[in-house]
């Protein structure tokens, strides 16, 4: 039987990168997390597809088979952070509803909700301030136009508008939800509690910067 020159080993990729009696959803949830943690501790340039496929217990052409190329797992973390944001944006929601004091609860919401996936919250800061690429551009811009017109609502208007002070706020407590522990031990050893304060002072900038004077 003569051989078929034709045949293409990609053809038989998407089999052999699968290993057999895989969980596809438990798979795709491993690698994406390890994605994000590298990605926001790395950059998009700063870590290879084979350094999360170690971090997630899977083989490199099990990264290509569920996500195609770095760019396009890049592309998937990003739009499942953004997913979860929108999550946390209607959780907000329905506090502010609910509250009598909506700044000062939605900001002590979303800063719990940060500092309870680290890993998101710094790959999210990342995008937003450093990162350059065009598919994170493109994403970033979107999502914080959408973030901030359903945040607008809340606010009363100062001479700087409302954009502003919500960026300010969203990066601060980004950042303080990253905080490492050689920070919040200091933080502590004048406070006591690190993350309570930290929370305390997120409410005081909002109380004055987002509220009408």
């Amino acid at each position: 039987m003569p051989l078929d020159t034709n045949l293409s080993v990609d053809k038989f990729l998407p089999a052999m990168a699968r290993p057999a009696n895989a969980d596809a959803d438990a798979t795709r949830r491993h690698i994406l997390t390890a994605a994000t943690a590298a990605f926001g501790q790395h950059g998009l340039d700063g870590c290879t597809v084979r350094e999360i496929a170690t971090a997630a217990g899977v083989t490199f052409a099990a990264v290509h088979h569920y996500f195609g190329t770095k760019d396009e797992l890049y592309a998937t973390c990003l739009d499942q952070a953004f997913a979860e944001l929108s999550a946390i944006g209607a959780e907000i929601a329905g506090v502010v509803a609910r509250s009598k004091c909506p700044v000062q609860d939605a900001v002590r919401h979303a800063f719990r909700a940060a500092r309870a996936k680290p890993d998101r919250s710094r790959f999210l800061l990342r995008a937003f301030v450093y990162e350059s690429s065009p598919i994170a551009q493109d994403r970033v811009r979107k999502a914080q136009r959408m973030l901030l017109g359903s945040a607008t609502e809340l606010l009363a208007p100062r001479d700087y508008g409302k954009r502003i002070p919500l960026v300010g706020i969203g990066i601060l407590i980004t950042r303080f939800a990253v905080a490492p522990k050689s920070e919040l031990s200091l933080f502590a050893e004048e406070t006591g509690d690190a993350n309570a304060a930290i929370e305390a002072y997120l409410v005081d900038v909002a109380t004055h910067t987002l509220e009408a004077a």
